[in-house]
Parts: structure tokens; sequence; C-alpha cells
């Protein structure tokens, strides 16, 4: 905040500038902010009078001393206030001092600006939104009904554990020629996995790729 900016024709403002003096003999230029607003047709904005003659462009020369005051960062375009401190004199700025981060210099050959706000505070980022995640009616049902289905099929493989852990105990040792490879909990465990697997046609992937293509 409070550097000073020289921005040529079609050139892209870097940061928020108030503007204090341009090519123009009464301080105006004009600004394109299709990247903001969408709009393609120019707006004006002037430069205080006190500041006019801060700026020598055939020297190249330019003496501004002063201070500068704005309010909180706001996404609001067409809102701004502030003061500018000059030659002992307190100068109100308003939007139509007011050059936009990302926006165009049109129909000016150059002004000269003081910066407002830079970073996260400029008005085109706080109005940037992350983009959202778009999904169909279609799409977000389906889902819904594959987490029920898929929570169903998990609650199958409980009971089919369940079941396996309940024969081992009461019926596996009538069957003198089966055998266990492991313990009778390990082997629960290992049966809802295997279940996991033997379910898994419960779930209609061909359903979610035929979605797809048809999108």
């Amino acid at each position: 905040m409070g550097d000073i900016v020289k921005v040529k024709e079609m050139e892209t403002f870097p940061a928020d500038l108030i503007v204090v003096s341009s090519n123009f003999e009464k301080g105006e230029c004009y600004i394109e902010t299709a990247s903001l607003d969408g709009e393609k047709n120019v707006k004006p904005r002037m430069s205080p009078k006190e500041t006019l003659n801060s700026y020598h462009n055939s020297t190249g020369i330019m003496r501004l001393e002063g201070r500068i005051i704005c309010g909180l960062p706001d996404p609001d375009l067409g809102n701004f206030n502030g003061s500018l401190f000059y030659m002992g004199k307190k100068i109100f700025v308003n939007i139509k001092q007011f050059l936009y981060r990302g926006a165009i210099l049109k129909n000016t050959k150059w002004v000269i600006g003081i910066v407002a706000y830079t970073g996260n505070d400029t008005k085109i980022l706080r109005n940037s939104e992350e983009s959202k995640f778009k999904q169909s009616n279609v799409e977000e049902k389906m889902n819904h009904l594959l987490m029920f289905i898929l929570l169903f099929q998990a609650i199958c493989c409980i009971f089919s554990a369940c079941g396996n852990y309940i024969w081992h105990n009461l019926e596996f040792k009538k069957h003198w020629y089966l055998y266990l490879q492991y313990d009778i909990k390990i082997e629960a465990v290992l049966t809802y996995f295997t279940y996991f697997l033997l379910y898994n046609t419960m779930i209609p992937i061909s359903l979610i790729v035929t979605l797809e293509m048809v999108k």
C-alpha cells in the first residue's frame, strides 16, 4: 500500500490503485473491467484536481508526498472510500478514482496511481470463489443408492462371518474329515472378506459405466 505505479495503455493494473494523474489535462482515464464483471464497455475515472500536476511526463519526475487512508477491504465493486493527505490538504477519494486490479487501461496513454490494496485484499480476489463441484440429480441419487448397497453388503458379510463362527463352534467337530487351517476367530475374519468378494456383484459397476457413456 502506498507504492506509486505507472500503467500504460492496454496494460493490466497489477493492484487496486487510486489514480492521481493521467496524460489528459483534466486527469480522466478509461478502464475496461471485463475480467471482473464481464462488461466490455469502458468506464471513466478521474484523478483529484490537487494531484494533476504532480507528475511531469517530459522529465519522468514525480513529486508526491503525503499519506493515504483506505477503508477495510470488501468485495463490493461499486464501493470505495478513502482519504489522501497531500500538500497539507485532505482529499476525499471514492470509486471515481479507483482502478481495479485485473482491469485494462483503454483510450489513455498512461496513468499514475497509488496502490490501495494488494494480494488477497484486492476486489478481484475478494470476489473470486472456489469452483463448485457440479453433480446431476441422477448421479447424486445413484451415489446414495450405491452407499446403501455397500452398507447392506457389509451387513451381509458380518452375518456370514458370524454364521461361520457359530457353525464352527457347534457343527465343525461332527465332521471328522474337515480341518481348520487357522483359529476359529481368524477363520471368521477371513470369511468376512471372502463373502465381501462374493457379494461384490451387488454393486452395479456396469450401471456406472453406462451412465458415463451416456453423458
